[in-house]
């Protein structure tokens, strides 16, 4: 039996009973570590816990435990780690949140002038040091490390987020690392982008949090960049950050795009929102770190032209593995002259979807997924 320690978060728990269940069905129990006053939001399938004493209880119950599955966790499992199953393996899986926040050098870390300079007061900057230096971002980077090192396994999207968290010294050297996406795979992507060809409009970003930098973004289009008549630049903003950043983005898109900005607020429904990128033949993701790694993979598998960061770990991650997609940075310096965008010839279209299957596939997620439970029960 393996345990699964997950986050209190909707977006990822059942995506995990999904892929576990796929492969080994009837073999975990899946537990959502809450905080205490709340309540799971993860279904009622799940079982949940506040405190350590709590999840002893469910440890405690059985005495077959192969092994320990952590979903998206770090330092908050810190306070967890006397109370697991002694003598099993331990995997992470990484859904990234929980780990950047441990990575910052500096308050502007992953924010890009215009964003940094909306978002970040001279307070906020101030805060940021004396909890760096001496508050709760030194002790979560003091859990997190104290977790590391009961993790033999890493189940990562792509490599060289390991290898980045490894340099941080977050996760060890030695620790194995199996690369595989945390959800199901891409195949439906793959069957939506042969629904038809894509439109004309341009999606920027996949959420409203601050590292899209998205006030940074429009002003690169704005000033280097000749729409086309009609041509929307659609922007997520149903999920993510305050409402005043929100806000802020809603304005400033009106004020230099007019009615071609689409600012989404509301919740869609999946298959709304894959219409919706169908839509979009232009996708920018002004992210500097690993985000938005399903919704890139999803727009290239569709045929879109895709506009990524050359910092971030997806760009230099999908680079390695031949993909073909464009530098955001290339768009900016046209000078006086605006350009407008081109889309990849019809040659590396095809071959990006083939690459989404080649590496991020339902089979070959599961495949990995086999391999990391076989590693967990050698003994």
């Amino acid at each position: 039996m393996f345990l699964h320690l997950i986050f209190n978060e909707s977006k990822f728990p059942q995506r995990i009973k999904m892929r576990f269940e796929r492969v080994s069905p009837n073999q975990h129990c899946y537990v959502v570590l809450r905080h205490p006053g709340t309540k799971s939001v993860a279904g009622d399938d799940f079982q949940s816990v506040c405190n350590p004493e709590e999840l002893a209880v469910i440890v405690g119950a059985r005495n077959d435990w192969e092994g320990v599955i952590l979903n998206g966790m770090l330092a908050h499992l810190a306070a967890y780690l006397g109370v697991l199953p002694p003598d099993v393996k331990c995997a992470y899986y990484l859904w990234g949140f929980e780990a950047y926040g441990l990575l910052q050098s500096s308050p502007t870390y992953l924010l890009l002038p215009r964003t940094a300079q909306l978002t970040l007061t001279l307070k906020a900057r101030l805060r940021w040091l004396v909890y760096g230096l001496l508050g709760r971002r030194r002790r979560l980077r003091i859990c997190a490390k104290a977790v590391a090192t009961r993790i033999d396994v890493a189940l990562f999207p792509i490599h060289e987020e390991l290898e980045m968290l490894k340099q941080k010294r977050l996760i060890h050297a030695n620790t194995k690392c199996i690369t595989g996406m945390v959800g199901m795979g891409m195949d439906q992507a793959i069957e939506i982008g042969k629904r038809g060809s894509l439109g004309e409009s341009i999606l920027l970003g996949n959420s409203s949090a601050v590292t899209n930098n998205h006030i940074d973004l429009f002003y690169d289009i704005y000033e280097n960049v000749k729409l086309e008549e009609g041509q929307q630049i659609i922007v997520p903003l149903n999920y993510g950050s305050t409402k005043e950043y929100r806000d802020a983005v809603i304005q400033a898109g009106h004020e230099l795009f007019g009615d071609q900005f689409v600012p989404i607020t509301e919740f869609m429904a999946l298959d709304d929102y894959h219409e919706l990128l169908m839509q979009c033949g232009h996708v920018f993701m002004n992210h500097c770190r690993q985000q938005a790694l399903g919704n890139t993979l999803m727009t290239l598998s569709m045929g879109a032209t895709v506009y990524l960061r050359p910092e971030s770990t997806v760009s230099i991650a999908l680079k390695r593995l031949g993909f073909h997609f464009c530098d955001i940075k290339g768009i900016v310096g046209a000078g006086s002259k605006k350009r407008r965008l081109l889309s990849i010839s019809d040659d590396c279209a095809l071959e990006n979807k083939e690459l989404v299957q080649r590496h991020f596939s339902v089979e070959l997620s599961l495949q990995r997924t086999v391999e990391l439970l076989d590693f967990m029960r050698q003994s």
